[in-house]
């Protein structure tokens, strides 16, 4: 955490390309709350694999690849309070064909609850689960993605509740030609 009143920055500016800023590698009981991580040149916060860790009340834009990233057997992640905006800069051209990241994504990952974020302007999908069990994504904002905007792909037993997902007609984020799916 940063000092009491401050927000400390992570800045990938000028690090070199496929660098992740923030990354939880075997980390277990580990809070990251409170920084503005931005300009990844790949993903700004990750964890593979990762359990008990919760990343709370960040800033993250400008990353290549995801903003937000868990997977690889992780467990037990809370994502809460973050804002997730302009990421997935691999495809700021929307000429990607499938395989561009997400703005906050778990993949095989056990327990994870996504709640209270803002995830917006993001050129793939604004939060996904792939391959993952016993997830919540609940009361979180998502506008103006790319692609859908909470995405599931072999996910079992999630709960989806109180999400506010939608398009402010800002065309850069539609994919041929329509606004992001919703769910």
């Amino acid at each position: 955490r940063p000092y009491s009143g401050e927000m400390a920055t992570i800045d990938g500016t000028g690090s070199a390309p496929d660098t992740n800023l923030v990354q939880f590698n075997s980390a277990a009981f580990v809070d990251f709350a409170g920084f503005e991580v931005r300009n990844a040149t790949r993903l700004g916060i990750c964890g593979y694999p990762a359990s008990s860790v919760r990343v709370m009340g960040n800033k993250i834009h400008g990353s290549y690849r995801n903003g937000i990233y868990f997977g690889s057997s992780s467990s037990d992640i809370t994502i809460d309070g973050n804002e997730v905006y302009d990421n997935v800069l691999e495809n700021r051209l929307r000429n990607m064909s499938g395989g561009w990241g997400q703005a906050l994504a778990v993949n095989k990952t056990s327990g994870a609850t996504i709640t209270n974020n803002r995830v917006y302007r993001n050129y793939g999908e604004g939060i996904d689960f792939v391959v993952s069990d016993n997830g919540v994504a609940r009361g979180n904002e998502v506008y103006d993605n790319f692609s859908v905007g909470i995405y599931l792909d072999n996910a079992r037993y999630m709960t989806i509740d109180r999400n506010f997902v939608y398009s402010t007609g800002d065309t850069r984020f539609y994919r041929d030609g329509d606004p992001a799916s919703g769910i």
